[in-house]
């Protein structure tokens, strides 16, 4: 994957032995080091995907009705392949093509997205993430995913800006979800 920034008007730094955010100035911002972005897929082609999903002689669940529209989108596997996030949605996504004056059709787009993150050693499911979407592609949402560590994983919830999105500390979720 190409080394690439995104960048919002507002730069902030997560602290992420505590979760706590504070804005950063430019010179902050410019001297900091980005994290490499992991989005390996283990799925290359839907044809030859099993279901249910099958990874290491284990098998994986996905919660929706209907994989991403590409089958690297639909899986991400964490950098040392000890957790696997799967990828799936349900609604509706009609896209009509723009005609001139306006006429036609009338974009339809609703649903739910939704995200297990399994740990692939033991197929436990470590967490999940869902949600609705109302006219925002949620295949937008699956094309951005990505891991930034072994530990952290990241789902932006806003297609546009990339300024809202969830962080997950996947092995603490997994430990607490044990609890």
């Amino acid at each position: 994957m190409a080394d690439r920034r995104y960048n919002s008007p507002v730069k902030y730094r997560i602290d992420l032995a505590t979760g706590e955010t504070q804005k950063v100035s430019e010179r902050e911002w410019a001297g900091a080091q980005p994290y490499r972005l992991y989005q390996d897929s283990i799925i290359r082609d839907f044809r030859n995907t099993p279901e249910p999903l099958s990874y290491k002689g284990k098998t994986f669940a996905r919660r929706g009705a209907k994989w991403p529209l590409y089958p690297e989108h639909a899986t991400r596997l964490s950098p040392d392949a000890s957790f696997l996030a799967v990828n799936s949605w349900d609604g509706e996504m009609k896209i009509c093509p723009e005609l001139p004056g306006g006429f036609g059709c009338r974009n339809h787009i609703e649903g739910h997205y939704y995200v297990e993150i399994y740990d692939t050693g033991t197929a436990a499911l470590a967490l999940t993430l869902s949600g609705q979407f109302h006219g925002v592609d949620p295949m937008d949402l699956f094309r951005r995913s990505a891991w930034f560590s072994s530990r952290y994983y990241v789902l932006p919830v806003d297609s546009d800006s990339l300024d809202r999105f969830v962080l997950c500390d996947v092995p603490l979720a997994a430990e607490s979800g044990k609890k």
